[in-house]
């Protein structure tokens, strides 16, 4: 959803969030021409050797605690990790640039992939762990394939971690573009697995849509083998800088359970406000700085594999003052605010492994039934003009339809005060996934999201065009604090492994949707067209692809705003 703030805070995970002011810098599509690239779009994957205990990996309330021929009192006497090269023997045997690939590379050290197991030896073997293992190894987003299978020896049970490291270390030459002129680009390079230890960094020069500029990143995940991360990022771009830092002990698995972490932000660089008409784009610019320090930290009176209970508090203290660069003698007063609050949040686990939705690569479907509710509090003797309260809702749920899903989120919050609503924000969305088997490499997907607000910061607002459904439009095609849109898609990924090199599927989607301001008419546009996927089968994590697609664009700003009813563009695809 476009002008909403993004950010990776999975569980699973403790890296830095990314703050909205860098959020907009397009992602890109990754045009790969080196020699390292072509690697990492390389040969499909196969599937690892041995007797796959977890190959669906589903939980639910119904789950069963025995496994495969291991009844659940059964002991886990010893604990073998098994971490696969990028290509097997088989692969590399006849290829030299796999050969060279392989040396060069180096493994995932075991001590990263132990860190990950949530099960011990001498204790009864749980499924529910086991699996959420697997799914903590594949979120690291390290590695191709993971398995966990049991082996029997005479009386003694040993569990088998199998893992196949991805291609991580990828020099960055990034593409997008649309046939309005619109062009973004990314030069750089990125290592999710530095040395083989699991920690994350980022160097890269960025053309954005509205800016350009430098990138630097890191997230080192549980420091000298202890349980705390750190992590950050620097931004310096040709309308200002911003940096974010972010250390502590996340909650990382459902049976976890405490954390507390310490993150904070700063800017100074400029942010801009748009109004989009059918005819013109009208913007309006801002300078933005602000200082901002968080704490929060919490328990969990339940946490297994099964579900978690969690209760907790949080305080901020924000300074912050936006300054219309057009007219510097108005502003948003400086001020110093702080807030105090508390939530409590309820998850039962509910997840599904699938292939061929998002990507060519396995990805975990979180269909888990989650409620997250908390509060804070904004005295006035903390810089605030007036006491307020300022509530927040996050609700999730998912289920199965045979080989499919659908799943739906929404996310509320306000901030009232003596004078009533100060401020809010509904965002919501759901998706339906088809498929006509487990092993189809069909997929048809219905996506909608949508939602309202009042009084955002600006730069706040829904933002849609470009690399954002309606993906035909140019950016900021849609703006405003009124927003609805859907894609409907299908997707055959057709062939793995052209030449050992490349994975390639079609798509044909329909998009429709807008963005408009409380008082301003609605205003929907769409566009209907066809195009290409291509992805790689050693790709990391859920194995994203990219795009290009012709569409033929129809609806509101069309003639005005792009000039043609036809649109070519090239990014990366969605993520539902």
């Amino acid at each position: 959803m476009g002008g909403a703030v993004e950010s990776d805070t999975r569980r699973y995970r403790g890296s830095a969030t990314v703050r909205r002011g860098v959020a907009v810098l397009p992602r890109g599509l990754s045009v790969l021409v080196s020699v390292w690239v072509s690697l990492a779009m390389a040969a499909a994957s196969g599937s690892l050797p041995g007797r796959h205990l977890l190959a669906q990996d589903t939980i639910s309330e119904t789950h069963s605690d025995s496994t495969g021929d291991a009844p659940a009192a059964a002991i886990v006497d010893t604990i073998i990790i098994d971490n696969r090269d990028i290509f097997d023997e088989e692969q590399a045997k006849g290829n030299f640039f796999f050969r060279l690939a392989n040396t060069l590379h180096i493994n995932t050290r075991p001590y990263v992939i132990r860190r990950e197991v949530l099960f011990k030896q001498g204790e009864p073997l749980d499924s529910l762990r086991l699996a959420e293992t697997a799914r903590n190894l594949r979120a690291r987003r390290l590695f191709t394939q993971v398995t966990i299978d049991t082996v029997r020896q005479d009386d003694r049970l040993a569990a088998v971690i199998r893992t196949r490291d991805g291609w991580t270390t990828t020099p960055r030459i990034s593409l997008s573009f649309a046939s309005d002129g619109t062009v973004t680009a990314v030069l750089g390079v990125t290592d999710r697995n530095l040395l083989g230890t699991g920690n994350y960094g980022r160097a890269w020069w960025v053309k954005g849509v509205d800016r350009s500029g430098f990138v630097l990143q890191t997230a080192l995940d549980r420091l000298g083998g202890s349980p705390m991360t750190l992590g950050g990022g620097v931004f310096l771009l040709s309308d200002g800088n911003a940096g974010n830092w972010a250390t502590g002990v996340p909650y990382r698995a459902y049976p976890d359970q405490n954390a507390f972490m310490y993150d904070g932000e700063a800017a100074d660089r400029r942010i801009l406000q748009f109004r989009s008409t059918n005819i013109a784009l009208d913007t309006t610019q801002y300078q933005r700085r602000a200082f901002t320090n968080r704490i929060n930290g919490g328990i969990a009176p339940i946490a297994n594999s099964r579900e978690y209970l969690r209760v907790g508090g949080t305080a901020e203290v924000r300074n912050e003052i936006y300054i219309l660069r057009q007219d510097t003698a108005l502003a948003i007063p400086d001020t110093v605010t702080a807030t105090i609050g508390g939530y409590v949040g309820y998850s039962r686990a509910d997840f599904n492994l699938v292939r061929f939705v998002n990507g060519f690569g396995q990805e975990d479907v979180n269909l888990s039934r989650s409620l997250h509710l908390s509060v804070k509090v904004t005295p006035e003797a903390f810089g605030w003009e007036s006491f307020g309260v300022g509530p927040r809702l996050d609700l999730s749920a998912g289920t199965r339809l045979g080989a499919g899903y659908a799943r739906g989120w929404v996310v509320a919050n306000a901030l009232f005060n003596s004078a009533g609503l100060d401020s809010g924000r509904v965002v919501f969305g759901a998706t339906v996934a088809a498929r006509p088997s487990q092993e189809s490499r069909h997929v048809t997907v219905l996506s909608v999201r949508g939602g309202m607000q009042d009084n955002p910061p600006p730069g706040g607002e829904f933002d849609l065009g470009f690399n954002v459904a309606p993906r035909g439009f140019p950016p900021h095609a849609f703006v405003g604090t009124r927003s609805l849109s859907g894609t409907l898609e299908h997707r055959w990924y057709a062939w793995d492994g052209i030449f050992n090199v490349i994975n390639v599927g079609l798509a044909a989607f329909l998009d429709y949707g807008g963005a408009w301001y409380s008082g301003q008419p609605s205003r929907y546009g769409g566009n209907i067209g066809m195009g290409l996927r291509i992805g790689s089968g050693l790709s990391a994590g859920i194995g994203r692809t990219a795009r290009i697609d012709v569409a033929y664009l129809f609806g509101d700003g069309v003639t005005g705003r792009t000039g043609s009813r036809w649109s070519f563009s090239l990014g990366p695809s969605f993520v539902f």
